[in-house]
């Protein structure tokens, strides 16, 4: 049992272990859609039950079956789906061959396990923008693994610093992460914030009360964050679209 970030990667575990597995989660999960996960599970030979209503949990899933092959998935859905057939891609005794139709959104997070993977020892490769190619069989190693703080949860900070002419300085997320969301302060600056930063901090402070300007911005990248922008956007002399 889950919350609703929790079923897309889960179905993938379970599609790779031995023996019949139930999903189920709090009432939201059971509200959120996943059935573009449960038809590229199923396109890969894996018997998915909707015990609830379909493509939502509580889902029962056949697991052994799941060996890989190639799938497609649309680039408009949540990036979880995609990111968990990644993670367990390595270790699918065919590899697995993603395709993706669209313009895919969220990009960043994909560029995240891509890299999570490499630095674990997996070999992945991207043919063109929207083609993720995984060999199968691979042997992962493990070691200790430094996780940076979470991007979307230092934006409310940031935000607040912004607003309130005040600094805020959050150590270990840097110039070298990967996360969309910390593109955030790079907004923020336009509106008139001062920003420092190096490979493992980010500070910001805001200007003095009433001198924020407004931006015009794509946040298809960062859409994580567009929520704190519109808290922050108010508080501008002009007008914010994004």
């Amino acid at each position: 049992r889950g919350d609703e970030r929790f079923g897309g990667h889960a179905s993938v575990v379970m599609a790779l272990g031995r023996g019949v597995y139930e999903l189920d989660g709090v009432p939201r999960m059971r509200e959120r859609p996943i059935a573009p996960l449960i038809t590229a599970l199923e396109a890969l030979g894996v018997k998915v039950e909707s015990l609830g209503n379909p493509g939502c949990v509580p889902l029962r899933v056949h697991g052994g079956s799941l060996l890989g092959g190639a799938v497609r998935l649309p680039g408009n859905i949540s990036s979880q789906y995609i990111s968990g057939l990644m993670m367990g891609a390595p270790v699918m005794r065919d590899g697995l061959i993603i395709d993706i139709d669209g313009e895919l959104v969220s990009r960043p997070y994909l560029e995240m396990t891509a890299q999570a993977l490499r630095d674990f020892g997996a070999t992945l490769t991207r043919d063109g923008e929207r083609r993720f190619v995984i060999p199968g069989g691979q042997a992962l190693t493990g070691h200790d693994y430094r996780v940076e703080p979470d991007a979307s949860a230092a934006s409310y900070f940031f935000g607040a610093a912004a607003i309130t002419g005040s600094r805020v300085r959050v150590t270990g997320l840097g110039t070298r992460s990967l996360q969309g969301d910390r593109n955030l302060v790079q907004i923020l600056a336009r509106m008139g914030c001062e920003l420092r930063e190096g490979e493992d901090f980010t500070e910001l402070t805001g200007p003095k009360t009433g001198e924020l300007r407004g931006v015009e911005v794509d946040m298809a990248d960062l859409s994580d964050v567009a929520q704190t922008l519109a808290v922050v956007a108010p508080f501008a002399r002009t007008p914010t679209r994004v």
